[in-house]
């Protein structure tokens, strides 16, 4: 009976060492990368330029027609941390819709925070998508009336 008592803690302990293993990776790689040139990865490069408070390079990501200037981003209220999580993306033939979960202050002590859906419109201009309107964190900017 000792012998199989000691195969099966060397076995429950193969297994609580792989689940730490497992847990570790899943929490030290990055969040997902998408490509830049598709709408999901034009909406991931402006948040990161949020994230990052880099106002003119969120600013480029904006269509020609949004009334959002780098100005606009510079005043909008952001969160001191956020994360996102694609929910998802539709492609048309020169439109494209983005759903994104914005999570703020996840800085607790049990991670959570607080959790919003946004939509992103893009739209296509020479070649490349850009997001259009006036996107979160902004909802209006000049140009543009308050809604």
């Amino acid at each position: 009976m000792a012998r199989a008592d000691r195969v099966l803690a060397v076995a429950v302990g193969a297994i609580v060492v792989a689940a730490g293993a497992a847990a570790v990776v899943a929490t030290q790689r990055g969040p997902e990368a998408y490509d830049p040139a598709s709408p999901a990865g034009v909406v991931q490069v402006y948040l990161g330029a949020l994230a990052d408070h880099d106002p003119v390079s969120a600013a480029g990501e904006l269509a020609d027609a949004s009334p959002c200037t780098a100005s606009d981003v510079t005043q909008a209220y952001l969160p001191e941390t956020f994360r996102a999580d694609l929910r998802s993306e539709t492609t048309r033939a020169d439109t494209a819709t983005v759903q994104v979960r914005i999570t703020e202050g996840s800085d607790g002590p049990f991670g959570e925070g607080w959790s919003h859906d946004e939509t992103f419109q893009l739209v296509l201009e020479d070649g490349r998508w850009r997001v259009a309107g006036a996107p979160w964190p902004m909802g209006w900017c000049e140009g543009q009336e308050s809604q």
